[in-house]
């Protein structure tokens, strides 16, 4: 009789095909420590700054933004969430937000905002954006 961890049988189990062992990685053991709550509710780490641009060109505007859990972003303008609007490109890429204003019309500009929330609180930061009309000859710029 063999006997193994799971008692007495009346013959060595064979099992068919080979058992495959991945080996794994070295499993990583960190130091004991109170854990340290990440969590913060975002903030700015740059705000956005104020642009003049001019009818058809586009611009960008940008910031920056931390938080943990990571934060939802939204842009506004004027107060009024911008959404899907094809207008607008927005990014978010590790922390950094930017929001693309495609060929700026008379009517694109305004006070824009970029919003962060998560489960800790919001932050806004705001800037105005100048649209300003091509064909103005300098001297009426003084």
């Amino acid at each position: 009789h063999e006997e193994n961890k799971c008692g007495m049988s009346e013959s060595a189990s064979i099992a068919k095909g080979e058992a495959k062992i991945l080996k794994t990685g070295i499993e990583y053991k960190p130091p004991e420590y109170k854990e340290h709550d990440f969590s913060e509710a975002p903030k700015f780490t740059t705000s956005l700054s104020d642009r003049a641009t001019t009818v058809g060109y586009s611009t960008k505007l940008l910031c920056s933004v931390r938080g943990s859990p990571k934060p939802k972003v939204m842009w506004m303008k004027n107060q009024m969430i911008i959404g899907d609007d094809p207008k607008y490109r927005q990014i978010c890429v590790q922390g950094i937000c930017s929001l693309e204003i495609r060929k700026p019309g008379n009517f694109d500009g305004g006070v824009y905002s970029c919003k962060a929330l998560n489960d800790h609180g919001e932050a806004t930061v705001s800037c105005k954006l100048e649209v300003k009309q091509a064909n103005v000859a300098e001297a009426d710029k003084k």
